[in-house]
């Protein structure tokens, strides 16, 4: 009888033990190298796909924080819990005044020391995500539908995925096509009775939307984007080339793009998709492959002249947000002068959107200066990538590519400690040149498409993207985070971590995010109020440590 419970005994513990590994590695990264990569992928496909961990709840614990951490060496989101110790007050009577210092554990050469406080607050978030283009519901509709769905759950399953609540949605073709077209291409249709959808919105867009707004319970945010108006609208007479709207601002032409945006706008509600916003066009001040010259001034006029009383008329538009400038960081100030110079109390045009792609000699600076001289007008950056011809060492795709995780970890903090209330990627997803592009604009994107194998691949960009949008929901509220320069120790650079905190919506849960720029391990002390909670990011590491207030 006795060994009957000892085998009882034995085997139960080896089921638990045998569930318990399988529930923690079944959420792990199927790692892949290839030939030069500075890290890994995380390969996906209809039967196996990692998954995040958590973030649990925490509830009223106030003594354990939660830290998820990506390198690249060896971590993908990977969990753990740190202890959150309390700080002890040192009065020196002898120099009246007090003094703080840890008294439980030595302050150890090369700690940073950085202090968050939720009482100083700024932006409310609206999110982060990424564009439904042709090339990315293309390559979707290159996969077999289970990994196809995998896909779309990993970029907005509440409880799978990495939670993305924007959606930009191309309004025609742009370069990320296989052609060059628009919605009503019949010349002089100033009615736009010939208007509608082709292949691309029925086939490649709109039911990848549809799955994606299910998977995130309803909560996508869409903004649409247009390249340019149809050729025939233009001086030029095509979609491709930086040229105008023919003709005055009170006209038949501008009159008639405003019109395509609303039945646009129709044609998507009418296939049950609601729009939160828009932008006026892309890159209006240099875009060309397709393309629009839409200066500052003109967009001022458009949107609040034109645009705006059209989209009225519609239950499917009247209240969309409306976008400007859609264009670099860089020249957001200069556009702004234009674009508010009149119309202040009552302007159309909510805020501003940009791009990612400036010169590393304009800092960001600019953004909150932006929002010093217009408070009431919002900031959003709305496109961002890699591998683009004119700024990266490798075109296109680069397999594990880390250093281009840390870019985009740098430009999310930057833009959020600037102001933006957002961060919105470029492609969901490319093949593995970089497309289709039918002009050969072959970029990166952070899940490329193996379609032969029906497999996609992670690349180090979805993690770092995962890091802000899977722990900051909507809502959540930028708090204060500085460097305590007095605090931090030992041969610390102060340089080699950068980072931003939000108060998430529950006004409980604070979420820091760090990133180290140093090839060697940082250690970091944050401390909210008298609490301390140690941290150590390894080499070029991106770190979320989550904890309750």
């Amino acid at each position: 009888m006795e060994k009957l419970s000892n085998f009882i005994y034995f085997s139960v513990f080896l089921l638990i033990f045998v569930v318990v590994s399988y529930a923690t590695s079944m959420f792990d990264c199927a790692e892949r190298r290839f030939p030069g990569s500075e890290s890994f992928v995380c390969v996906c496909n209809r039967t196996f796909c990692d998954q995040p961990i958590g973030p649990h709840r925490l509830g009223k614990n106030r003594d354990t924080a939660i830290v998820y951490m990506s390198d690249p060496a060896k971590y993908r989101l990977h969990q753990r819990k740190v202890p959150i110790t309390l700080e002890a007050i040192d009065v020196d009577e002898s120099r009246r005044k007090k003094k703080r210092r840890i008294v439980a554990g030595n302050d150890e050469d090369g700690w940073l020391g950085i202090r968050v406080d939720a009482t100083k607050q700024f932006q409310t978030l609206l999110g982060f995500g990424g564009a439904f283009t042709d090339a990315a519901g293309y390559n979707l509709n290159m996969l077999s539908s289970s990994t196809r769905a995998t896909l779309l759950r990993a970029y907005f399953d509440k409880h799978i995925g990495i939670r993305y609540t924007l959606g930009r949605v191309v309004m025609g073709a742009c370069d990320f096509s296989v052609r060059e077209y628009s919605y009503c291409d019949t010349p002089d249709d100033f009615e736009l009775k010939t208007f509608a959808l082709p292949k691309e919105d029925l086939e490649w867009k709109i039911p990848h939307i549809l799955a994606a707004n299910s998977a995130s319970n309803g909560k996508l945010r869409l903004f649409s984007s247009p390249w340019s108006a149809p050729g025939w609208m233009k001086t030029n007479g095509r979609m491709v080339g930086a040229s105008p709207i023919k003709g005055a601002m009170d006209g038949p032409y501008y009159r008639a793009f405003a019109n395509y945006f609303r039945r646009f706008f129709e044609e998507y509600k009418s296939r049950g998709i609601n729009f939160w916003g828009l932008t006026l066009t892309n890159e209006p001040l240099h875009g060309a492959n397709p393309g629009m010259d839409l200066n500052s001034t003109s967009q001022r006029r458009w949107a609040n002249e034109v645009l705006a009383p059209v989209l009225k008329h519609s239950e499917a538009s009247k209240n969309l947000t409306i976008m400007a400038h859609d264009d670099n960081r860089h020249l957001v100030l200069d556009a702004a002068k234009e674009i508010f110079s009149d119309y202040r109390s009552t302007n159309a045009i909510d805020g501003l959107a940009f791009h990612w792609y400036s010169p590393p000699e304009f800092s960001y600076d600019m953004l909150s200066e932006f929002h010093r001289q217009y408070p009431n007008k919002f900031l959003l950056s709305t496109e961002a990538c890699t591998g683009a011809a004119e700024r990266a060492e490798e075109k296109g795709p680069s397999m594990g590519n880390w250093t281009r995780a840390l870019m985009y970890g740098h430009d999310i903090i930057e833009d959020l400690r600037g102001w933006s209330v957002g961060w919105v990627d470029w492609n969901i997803c490319l093949d593995m040149q970089g497309g289709p592009n039918w002009v050969n604009n072959f970029v990166d994107a952070p899940i490329i498409i193996n379609a032969t194998a029906d497999e996609f691949y992670k690349q180090p960009m979805f993690y770092a993207l995962a890091h802000f949008s899977r722990f900051i929901p909507p809502n959540s509220v930028r708090i204060d985070a500085e460097l305590e320069y007095g605090q931090s120790s030992g041969n610390a650079n102060p340089k080699s971590v950068e980072f931003v905190a939000f108060r998430t919506p529950d006004n409980n849960r604070i979420v820091l995010v760090l990133i180290s720029t140093a090839n060697r391990t940082s250690k970091v002390k944050i401390r909210d109020g008298k609490r301390t909670i140690p941290v150590t990011i390894p080499p070029l590491g991106i770190a979320t440590v989550l904890w309750s207030q």
